[in-house]
């Protein structure tokens, strides 16, 4: 069923979207921790 194809793309896409945006949260966390022990 094409519907179910269609579904799991935007449902993957939303996955992989989810996940980069918490990647790159956490590596501005790690940024920022960095900053501050430098200082």
């Amino acid at each position: 069923d094409p519907h179910w194809y269609t579904f799991n793309i935007a449902d993957s896409g939303i996955v992989v979207g989810v996940g980069l945006l918490l990647f790159l949260q956490w590596g501005e966390e790690r940024k920022q921790k960095r900053a501050t022990c430098e200082h």
